[in-house]
């Protein structure tokens, strides 16, 4: 089994910014990564389905609670795929982390 601390001396990897590779930092990973995970696990994008059926103002509120709950599930899940399993294997597997860390 992989170790947080193998991961976290990994170097980052490249990041493709409108076709200009840029060397990948703590905050290019932090960054990148947070505003991936905004989209891709939050289900904002499913959201405006609930909003014709909501009462006035309940929409802010479902979005601070999800947005709550992201912040919060996010990095825990982060921290759990990098202790079980290497950057490049990450990197290999980028579709589909969850399923290969519940494997390890």
């Amino acid at each position: 089994m992989h170790s947080l601390v193998d991961a976290w001396e990994s170097p980052f990897p490249t990041v493709d910014v409108a076709r200009d590779i840029i060397p990948g930092t703590f905050f290019t990973a932090l960054f990148y990564g947070f505003s991936s995970a905004m989209m891709g696990l939050s289900g904002f994008e499913t959201s405006s389905q609930f909003v014709e059926e909501q009462a006035p103002g309940v929409f802010p509120k479902m979005l601070q609670k999800m947005w709550a709950g992201v912040m919060f599930f996010n990095p825990l899940l982060n921290l759990i795929s990098f202790s079980a399993l290497e950057v490049n294997k990450i990197m290999e597997y980028k579709d589909t982390v969850l399923a290969r860390t519940a494997h390890v």
